[in-house]
């Protein structure tokens, strides 16, 4: 059985950073990673987001709150606390500071982790571009345009005649489409497969697709037959591929061979899957991945041992995480996964 550590880290990432900033609490005491800590950070700062005296620092409790309620929502996932970061994002992104685009870029990632947030997810990076245009910092701005350049072509294919945002998200397809704006010809660059080592059993598995640039996705499914298994297949339009990449048997989740091939019109990656097979796929940016969870609901015996244990810091190159005060969470997290693999 392969287990996955990283929620224990960032449990703990988050009970520090819940040390962190305005209250003084020694940094070198002990690192909490049980749930009722994670859980009292989370209380305490939202007790602190009602006493603050700025909009700044209203935006910065917010924000740390919705990271917390992030968290505990990985380690919670039937509890409301998914809702209640969006909550706190959308109360940050409603001040007037500049710091309020970061919110809204946060806000707009958060929303298109879930398939039927879709739509708000465009708008909300649409809002920030409206509001923030000469205001927010480059960066900010930056994150919104990717958000737009991925979302815009799914949402839009999905617009109901006669719905509120659909003239706006018609602006940004136009907008995302045009030469100067849009990043063409990415190249797909690596295809990773987690959790694929065929002398295990294990009911999940994790696809990564590595480009080199922003590019839409598209998925569908072939059906089942009796010669043929269900096919799962990613289209990126415009892609194309850094390198020639070879058939892989996955045998993990619930998944046969994954295939990927170019031309023309892009790069498609397909994958075979049982019928029973359950699949996620979502963005992540800086480096611009494309990331399939596989998951296949367990009918048989769960093995006895541990067989492999991962720390996984979560963060590195650019992408550093949150920051508050000068403290980087990829710097936190690489601190507290180097104690973690030293204690064990």
């Amino acid at each position: 059985m392969r287990v996955l550590v990283r929620l224990t880290v960032f449990a703990m990432l988050a009970a520090h950073l819940g040390a962190c900033g305005e209250r003084d609490v020694d940094p070198s005491g002990p690192y909490e990673s049980d749930l009722d800590a994670l859980r009292s950070a989370y209380s305490r700062s939202v007790a602190s987001s009602v006493t603050a005296t700025s909009g700044v620092q209203r935006i910065r409790r917010e924000l740390r709150a919705a990271e917390l309620a992030s968290w505990l929502s990985l380690r919670q996932p039937r509890e409301p606390w998914w809702v209640r970061a969006r909550g706190h994002l959308l109360t940050a992104f409603q001040e007037t500071d500049p710091l309020a685009c970061e919110a809204g870029v946060a806000l707009a990632s958060h929303e298109a982790s879930r398939p039927d947030y879709l739509r708000d997810a465009l708008v909300t990076a649409e809002t920030v571009l409206e509001r923030f245009e000469g205001r927010g910092s480059a960066e900010c701005l930056e994150g919104a345009r990717r958000v737009v350049g991925i979302l815009s072509p799914s949402v839009e294919r999905e617009a109901t005649k006669g719905s509120p945002g659909e003239a706006r998200v018609a602006d940004f397809r136009a907008w995302t489409t045009s030469p100067a704006k849009q990043e063409s010809g990415a190249r797909l660059v690596d295809v990773h497969v987690y959790g694929h080592d065929e002398d295990t059993s294990g009911q999940t598995a994790r696809i990564v697709l590595r480009l080199d640039g922003v590019v839409p996705f598209e998925h569908g499914e072939t059906p089942s037959t009796p010669v043929a298994r269900r096919t799962l297949k990613v289209s990126l339009p415009g892609a194309t591929l850094g390198q020639a990449f070879a058939p892989v048997k996955v045998a993990q989740g619930g998944a046969g061979t994954l295939r990927t091939t170019g031309g023309a019109a892009g790069v498609e990656v397909s994958i075979d899957l049982d019928d029973d097979t359950a699949y996620q796929l979502f963005f992540l940016a800086d480096p611009y991945r494309l990331v399939l969870d596989l998951e296949k609901p367990d009918g048989g015996e769960v093995a006895s041992r541990l067989r492999i244990l991962v720390l996984d810091p979560g963060h590195g190159g650019d992408d550093y995480g949150a920051r508050y005060g000068g403290l980087k969470e990829a710097k936190v997290a690489l601190d507290i996964t180097r104690r973690v693999g030293g204690i064990l």
